[in-house]
């Protein structure tokens, strides 16, 4: 027979396996967001590459700079360094952010898991309990 602390524990199991699936989801969309990220810098280095290839002088230089001018590069330098000052600042905000979320994760849990050591407790004295009121019926019914 389902007593009531027997259901709390169920609510108390509940609670941590959603803030379990929640914390795997987070993670993963946490990766997700560091890929792409990783993806950008990739891209702003291969044309930073391309960009400083484009540079070197050449006996035959490319079409493009045939018709790019010197501004133009300069231009796309300054975006890049503008990219890579913008992805630092995020990549150091998403840091403090992410500790920040896991110290409320763990203190909740923590939390929880104290809850969940009291009803354990709670639960064997009743058991206890009902042992031992288990063994007065049976004397009382061997009285009879």
């Amino acid at each position: 027979m389902p007593t009531a602390d027997s259901a709390t524990f169920g609510i108390v199991v509940a609670v941590i396996l959603a803030l379990t699936l929640w914390l795997f989801e987070y993670r993963r969309d946490q990766r997700e967001a560091k890929r792409d990220e990783d993806r950008k810098i990739e891209k702003i280095q291969a044309d930073k590459e391309r960009l400083q290839q484009e540079k070197e002088p050449r006996a035959n230089p490319p079409l493009h700079q045939q018709f790019a001018s010197h501004d133009d590069v300069a231009d796309l330098e300054a975006d890049i360094r503008k990219l890579e000052v913008d992805f630092n600042a995020r990549d150091a905000a998403n840091a403090k952010t992410s500790h920040e979320s896991r110290e409320k994760i763990y203190n909740s849990i923590r939390s929880l898991e104290q809850s969940v050591s009291a009803l354990k407790k709670e639960n064997e004295l009743f058991n206890q309990r009902l042992h031992q009121m288990d063994q007065k019926l049976d004397r009382l019914i061997e009285r009879l």
